[in-house]
C-alpha cells in the first residue's frame, strides 16, 4: 500500500510549484525553519518526490547542504536541520532504506499507532516487533503434540529407509557366497594366491598398527 507516498505528493504540489532540480529554496533561516517543520517527511525536506530521479535527489541536497550547514547558517537550529538534510539523503538514495521510509509514511499516512514518531523512532519501535508469521502457520506451533507429531512422522519415514538399506546389504552379501564358493572350486590356484595376499597384507598392517580392511578379506 503505496498511499503514504502519494498523500505525500499530494501535499507537496501544494505547498510548491516545483520539484526536484527545478525546485527553489529561501534563505538560509527559511529553509532551516521549513526543513525543521518537515522534518518527518523526507520527501518534503528535499522537495522531491518518490518518482525522482536519485541525481536530483542528490543535485538538492547539495544545494539545501550550502544554504543551511552550520558553518554558512548562522540560524538557530542549523545543525539540526544539516542532520536531517544528511539522514533524508542518506535514506531515499538507499533502495532499501526508501522502502522502508515508504512503509513508515504509509503507516503514518494510515493513523497506525505513529504518536509524531521520527522515522528513526518508527524504525527503532519495528526492529523491536517479533516477527510476523502465516496465521496458518502459528496455529500449526500453537499444537502442543506438535514435536511428537514430527517425531513420528520422521519415524515412518526413516524405518522403511533403515530396513531398505539392510536387505540391499544383506542381498549383497548373499550374493558373494556363491561367488567365494566358485572361485575356491574351480580356481584353487587363484584361491590359494588371493589367501597368501589377504595374509601378505595382515602382518603389513599390523607392522604399520592399523588394521587391516575388511573387504579385502577373502573368506
Amino acid at each position: 500500500n503505496n498511499n503514504g507516498p502519494y498523500k505525500m505528493e499530494r501535499k507537496l504540489s501544494k505547498l510548491q510549484s516545483t520539484v526536484g532540480r527545478e525546485a527553489s529554496f529561501g534563505s538560509g533561516e527559511e529553509e532551516v525553519a521549513r526543513i525543521l517543520k518537515h522534518r518527518t517527511n523526507y520527501y518534503l525536506v528535499l522537495k522531491v518526490t518518490s518518482t525522482t530521479e536519485e541525481s536530483e535527489i542528490k543535485y538538492n541536497y547539495l544545494r539545501l547542504s550550502r544554504i543551511v550547514h552550520p558553518d554558512k547558517c548562522r540560524a538557530e537550529g542549523a545543525g539540526e536541520a544539516s542532520a536531517i538534510l544528511n539522514q533524508a539523503k542518506d535514506t531515499l538514495m538507499n533502495s532499501l532504506k526508501k522502502t522502508l521510509y515508504d512503509a513508515y509514511l504509509d503507516d503514518a499516512a494510515k493513523g497506525t499507532g505513529q504518536d509524531g514518531k521520527t522515522y528513526a523512532e518508527w524504525e527503532a519501535s519495528n526492529a523491536m516487533r517479533p516477527v510476523q508469521i502465516p496465521a496458518w502457520l502459528q496455529k500449526i506451533l500453537e499444537i502442543k503434540v506438535l514435536g511428537q507429531i514430527i517425531a513420528l512422522l520422521l519415524v515412518i519415514i526413516l524405518i522403511p529407509i533403515l530396513l531398505i538399506v539392510v536387505v540391499i546389504g544383506f542381498v549383497m552379501w548373499l550374493l558373494c557366497l556363491p561367488i567365494q564358493a566358485l572361485v575356491r572350486c574351480c580356481c584353487p590356484d587363484k584361491w590359494e594366491e588371493m589367501k597368501r595376499q589377504y595374509e601378505d597384507d595382515l602382518a603389513k598392517a599390523a607392522e604399520e598398527g592399523a588394521a587391516p580392511d575388511s573387504q579385502n578379506m577373502a573368506r
